[in-house]
């Protein structure tokens, strides 16, 4: 059913199916197929975008790369995933660029 709402074009369906190959819930866990069915769903949303940028910073299913990590998140932040956003400062901080107040400091 997930498959079919997936390939309808329902980018929520396709984030749902990468999270089950991530955790191994209900199929074998693959951090391949998780990276696959995250990509697909990427283009239309958000939150997908974001949990793609996590997979290439942490190399889950592709090799690592915060460069791109980076572009991903900025994407998901400029739809408003306020996770993507303090992922970019997190990052940013973790390079030495940046501030090192938090993002919750007044500052």
């Amino acid at each position: 059913m997930l498959r079919r709402a997936s390939d309808g074009g329902l980018p929520e369906a396709s984030r749902q199916i990468a999270w089950m190959y991530g955790a191994g819930h209900g199929v074998e866990k693959s951090e391949t197929e998780s990276f696959r069915w995250t990509l697909k769903a990427a283009g239309q949303n958000a939150l997908a975008k974001y949990h793609l940028g996590c997979l290439y910073e942490d190399g889950k299913g592709v090799p690592r790369s915060v460069e791109k990590a980076k572009e991903l998140y900025a994407d998901s932040a400029e739809w408003g995933n306020e996770d993507a956003r303090r992922s970019i400062l997190r990052l940013d901080r973790l390079e030495g660029r940046g501030s090192t107040t938090t993002d919750d400091d007044p500052a």
